[in-house]
């Protein structure tokens, strides 16, 4: 009878060991999955606020402050870092402002 009650504390302490393994185990992979997000974290940000640039588009004041940069001699690239907008929108707005510059 006490043989059976030791063989069945070894039976569960081999089995919380068991999963004490696996559930540490489990820890270490979300630990690295974390930080690899982590990493991604700062590149989606940035990403998501040239999404929301593209979507609201410029407003009046944007557009006020970007072409002012520009007849600055400011290039199209530095403007839109500068004012957090995408390039290709300064470089675009660059350009209508050369075609339409009166002779």
């Amino acid at each position: 009878m006490i043989t059976g009650i030791f063989a069945g504390l070894f039976g569960l302490v081999m089995l919380c060991g068991a999963g004490w393994l696996s559930l540490r185990r489990e820890q270490v992979a979300l630990r690295i999955e974390l930080d690899e997000l982590k990493q991604h974290l700062p590149m989606l940000e940035q990403s998501a606020q040239q999404i929301e640039s593209a979507r609201i588009g410029f407003t009046r004041s944007i557009r006020a402050q970007a072409l002012q940069l520009l007849r600055s001699g400011m290039s199209a690239d530095t403007a839109a870092t500068t004012l957090g907008l995408p390039r290709n929108e300064l470089r675009l707005l660059a350009a209508v402002s050369r075609a339409l510059k009166p002779v």
